[in-house]
């Protein structure tokens, strides 16, 4: 499913569309904000031409705002996975439209992703993740049993915390926890040092296994192939480090949903 694309400058304006391959075309004009959009499209089919919205009623539309190979890499995936109908509220790489006063009114936090629907505004990515699994069971993205659930969430609270909030945050944002620029180069010494040791785990996990959980591929998967690909982003030598690991990359590249938010995004998993 090819999503409605619309990217977003840091003033929150549209800078530019693609045109979904949907049952009705959704077209955005540069001269709409991202939360004009996202009135419009909420619970709604929308054709946007020459300024004027025609509206018919439709499923729940979801939308999805997200930044090129950040952490909502892995719902995009789930989303593509999914194959509904959504739309993608592209930032730009780092997502500094996030920071914005206007963006606060959609998430207060000002982090991304934040997964939006009718009456409905969702965010953190093991969050979002787990909402697609329950709420899209035909997917099979999550097992129904106690053990892939808990499982699920006990990768999900590492992940999110020890490794993303902790060490990938000393590695690439020193000055979140440091105010001197001159103090930084310890800190990141140290963030690999968790790093490190937090993907040794992550490889010893993986190990003669196709997947996180259980014996089939869920909506942990993605998310660990978005610190694969920060491990290749850092210069960490992921192939030869984590072999298993790398496997489980790959396994997940031959995936077609995979294939198209990494086009979408226009990243590479290895670069």
């Amino acid at each position: 499913m090819t999503p409605s694309v619309f990217k977003i400058d840091d003033q929150n304006q549209i800078v530019n569309s693609i045109q979904a391959d949907v049952s009705v075309p959704r077209l955005f004009t540069p001269n709409l904000s991202v939360f004009q959009i996202q009135q419009a499209i909420v619970g709604s089919s929308v054709q946007i031409e020459t300024g004027k919205m025609r509206f018919s009623e439709e499923m729940m539309h979801y939308t999805l705002h997200a930044a090129p190979g950040s952490c909502s890499f892995a719902p995009h995936i789930v989303m593509e996975e999914i194959g509904t109908p959504y739309s993608l509220a592209l930032m730009s790489p780092g997502h500094p439209e996030a920071k914005t006063a206007e963006f606060h009114l959609l998430n207060p936090k000002g982090r991304i992703p934040v997964l939006i629907a009718e009456n409905f505004t969702l965010t953190e990515a093991p969050a979002i993740l787990f909402h697609l699994g329950l709420t899209n069971p035909n997917a099979r993205l999550l097992g129904a049993d106690a053990e892939n659930i808990v499982r699920s969430i006990e990768w999900f609270n590492w992940l999110s915390s020890a490794v993303h909030a902790v060490a990938v945050r000393m590695i690439w944002r020193a000055d979140f926890f440091l105010p001197d620029q001159s103090m930084y180069e310890p800190l990141i010494q140290k963030g690999k040092e968790h790093l490190a040791s937090a993907f040794a785990l992550i490889e010893s996990k993986l190990m003669d296994r196709d997947w996180a959980v259980g014996e089939s591929y869920s909506i942990v998967d993605p998310y660990l192939l978005v610190f694969y690909r920060w491990g290749n982003r850092m210069a960490v030598d992921m192939r030869n480090t984590y072999p298993a690991w790398t496997s489980h990359a790959h396994r997940l590249e031959e995936r077609a949903a995979v294939q198209r938010a990494l086009a979408q995004e226009g990243i590479s998993l290895w670069e």
